[in-house]
């Protein structure tokens, strides 16, 4: 996974590690805080791989293998898919295709996750007394 994504990073152009630097500086334009409130990835990918059952893990290994095996020269990511990323609602179309092909995946990924990241927010602000998390 991580090479897949290095690899469509590197046709989009973009850095590794572009969204923490955004989030410096959105946090320093209004004075918030800055909290890496995330559930560690190993953790949130081990529970959507438990959520799957062995046919559906062997079919998402074999399609990763496959999308992995693509030679350097191919692009990963198309010039169309580049465009589409790049409306607003990219995620939520990716997300949803997402839940037509692996539904089961969604709980450990979004809902989990998202609770997680609410919770973290939440006590942050409870902890430290700011007004403002980003």
């Amino acid at each position: 996974l991580a090479n897949l994504a290095g690899r469509a990073a590197d046709q989009l152009g973009v850095a590794s590690g572009s969204e923490f630097a955004a989030a410096r500086r959105a946090a320093e334009a209004i004075d918030a805080q800055i909290v890496l409130g995330d559930r560690p990835i190993e953790i949130t990918l081990q529970r959507a791989w438990d959520s799957m059952p062995l046919s559906r893990r062997l079919q998402l290994s074999w399609e990763l293998i496959l999308a992995g095996t693509t030679s350097s020269s191919e692009k990963l990511v198309s010039e169309a898919l580049m465009e589409s990323m790049k409306q607003d609602d990219a995620i939520s179309s990716f997300f949803k295709q997402l839940a037509l092909r692996y539904p089961e995946l969604l709980s450990a990924l979004v809902h989990e996750r998202d609770l997680y990241l609410a919770w973290s927010m939440k006590r942050s602000k409870a902890v430290n007394g700011t007004r403002a998390v980003v």
